[in-house]
């Protein structure tokens, strides 16, 4: 004959209800104390990332000087630059705001020459500008045909600077961040 177990409640798995609500006090104080680090964190992760960005593309534009054997540029203007070299025909709209640098008669005499025109937009990072205008450009040895330096600013919310870099290019076409 078979004997029936009774049920035990002590063998059951689980969670009470006041471990439950102690873990998600302790995940609520460990949010607390992360959230305003990472807030802290993020403005200057982004103003790295537009500066890397912004490097990375000179070099770029060096190296398709180099490939295409032509002069190659990069024109700043405001939150945006252009990347113009002399090889095949492209040309895209201004990712940030459709505004252009470049006047209606160069833009035509640029899309007519066959010249292909990179754009690229700093809207993506927050308070991020280039202070002047500069372009550099590139030779077809990859030589900089002129000496810039580009002083990449992070802004405040109030409109003061909070982060400055410059990026400088020399005669040897090298691209330097001083961080």
């Amino acid at each position: 004959m078979k004997t029936m177990h009774k049920h035990s409640y002590a063998s059951e798995k689980g969670f009470t209800l006041m471990e439950v609500m102690v873990v998600v006090a302790i995940i609520g104080i460990m949010s607390m104390i992360a959230i305003p680090s990472y807030l802290s964190w993020k403005p200057g992760y982004e103003f790295r990332g537009a500066v890397s960005r912004i490097a990375s593309d000179l070099n770029k534009a060096k190296m398709r000087a180099l490939e295409i054997r032509r002069e190659c540029r990069v024109l700043f203007c405001g939150n945006a630059y252009q990347i113009i070299d002399s090889g095949q025909t492209m040309y895209t709209a201004w990712e940030s705001n459709g505004a252009n640098c470049l006047s209606t008669a160069q833009q035509a005499t640029i899309e007519g020459s066959g010249r292909r025109v990179k754009n690229v937009s700093l809207a993506d990072y927050n308070n991020v500008t280039v202070a002047s205008n500069p372009t550099p450009t590139f030779n077809p040895r990859g030589y900089a045909t002129t000496l810039e330096t580009i002083t990449v600013n992070h802004r405040k919310n109030d409109g003061t600077v909070d982060l400055s870099v410059d990026i400088t290019v020399n005669q040897t076409g090298r691209v330097h961040v001083g961080w």
